[in-house]
């Protein structure tokens, strides 16, 4: 009776302790065992069986499912997307387009510098760091041409 005892409380323990790892590998993002082949603790961090690079100099670690890291900073995902943080931003789970600090239809208009303009009308100049009305409907180098009567001319 000992005997069978004995080996019913070793057989629940190494059930238990079994369940345990395995619990702990599929939850716990520090879960390193199964990320060990070409892991850098130093660098990385393992997170669900897969190898992630931590944020930043200070080697931030973070859920990859529900954040991203961008620029050294740590970002939630936009209805579960990653996106560009410095000319997007994050509404109702919807990804807009920033201009300056105004969002826009990339569709329908596009940012110059800052300036959102109409490129059906418009263009983005890199001599002035603006939009130009088109001429004619063409664009035009600003700084030798001009536009008269809705035609390019050349300024000399």
């Amino acid at each position: 009776m000992k005997t069978t005892f004995t080996k019913l409380t070793v057989a629940a323990t190494l059930g238990l302790a079994l369940a345990l790892t395995l619990s702990c590998k599929k939850d716990n993002k520090q879960a390193t065992a199964e990320c060990e082949e070409g892991f850098s603790s130093e660098t990385q961090f393992c997170f669900k069986s897969k190898i992630y690079e931590k944020c930043s100099k200070e080697g931030i670690e973070y859920n990859p499912e529900t954040q991203f890291c961008g620029y050294d900073s740590i970002y939630d995902k936009c209805g579960g997307k990653e996106y560009h943080s410095e000319t997007e931003s994050c509404s109702d789970g919807k990804i807009l387009a920033i201009c300056g600090e105004k969002t826009y239809n990339p569709s329908e208009e596009d940012c110059c510098y800052g300036t959102i303009y109409n490129p059906s009308t418009q263009f983005c100049s890199d001599i002035s760091f603006d939009s130009v009305d088109k001429c004619g409907g063409k664009e035009y180098n600003i700084e030798t041409q001009i536009c008269n009567n809705g035609e390019v001319k050349n300024s000399q």
